[in-house]
């Protein structure tokens, strides 16, 4: 049997964005960063709620060029 893990970015009021609808007061810094990308290197199924994949089609579409 594998392992679930998760992550969630939400504040403690229960919103990732602020009053604008940005959500860049969540970007971590450089060593979190790298961080999570190491631990992304083992994921093998990724669920994404719809403005996220929205979002991370950006790469995608990059990486198809």
């Amino acid at each position: 049997m594998g392992t679930l893990s998760y992550t969630a970015t939400i504040s403690i009021d229960g919103y990732a964005a602020d009053a604008n609808g940005d959500f860049a007061w969540t970007a971590p810094g450089g060593d979190v960063f790298r961080f999570h990308v190491e631990r992304m290197g083992s994921i093998s199924h990724e669920i994404l709620g719809r403005n996220t994949y929205q979002l991370m089609t950006y790469w995608q579409a990059g990486l198809l060029r």
